[in-house]
């Protein structure tokens, strides 16, 4: 039954390991870090760790059109923060000269109902924008 399981065990590591097939670019390349980098896992006290460091050190261990996806990304939102920004200083602008204008009208004495009304046809028009 041991014997069973260890052979068993055994075939699924070398269909895993794909150790009779040829070697892709990315396989051969990680070969030829581990293979010029064999003095750093004699002193190593973690072999495996060291063969992660030598692999992620070139570079073998980096999803780059992950990279570049999440890239594209930041730049999209970026540039969609930035057209919010221009937006949102446009509406401050505008809103600061309804504020302005308010205030000049109740120092000349309108009704403040009419002031009002003006103000929430401003915030209304506003929230439109949005």
């Amino acid at each position: 039954m041991t014997g069973d399981s260890t052979r068993a065990n055994a075939e699924r590591a070398a269909g895993i390991l794909r150790e009779s097939a040829p070697r892709t670019p990315v396989e051969q390349a990680a070969l030829t870090v581990i293979n010029d980098g064999k003095w750093v896992l004699w002193h190593a006290h973690d072999r495996d760790l060291a063969v992660m460091l030598l692999l992620s050190r070139a570079g073998l261990l980096r999803d780059r059109e992950h990279e570049q996806r999440v890239l594209a990304a930041d730049i999209s939102n970026a540039r969609a923060v930035e057209k919010q920004r221009v937006k949102d200083g446009t509406l401050i602008v505008a809103l600061t000269a309804v504020l302005k204008e308010s205030a000049d009208r109740l120092d000349r004495g309108d009704a403040p109902a009419d002031v009002a009304a003006r103000l929430r046809a401003a915030h209304a028009q506003a929230g439109q924008r949005r």
